[in-house]
């Protein structure tokens, strides 16, 4: 599984994303999951975590539903 964060307005979120095959995946998740994250440094120096308070907000199986999103997201 991979980890990439991004902010988005004042807030950071994390993309996680798994095997693109569901039986080789670590969870039993979506292949891309966007959640809402804490940042616990500063925004020089941010510290993402995926605290116990984080909320999954997308999740999707292909790539283009992901872009799809990030694109609606970015307007």
């Amino acid at each position: 599984m991979c980890k990439l964060y991004f902010k988005q307005g004042d807030q950071y979120r994390i993309l996680w994303v798994d095997h693109e095959i569901a039986d080789e995946r670590e969870e039993d998740c979506a292949r891309f999951t966007i959640e809402s994250d804490t940042n616990e440094g500063n925004d020089a120096f941010p510290e993402i975590y995926a605290g116990t308070e984080a909320v999954n907000i997308f999740e999707c199986e292909t790539s283009e539903d992901l872009i799809a999103y990030l694109n609606l997201i970015s307007t």
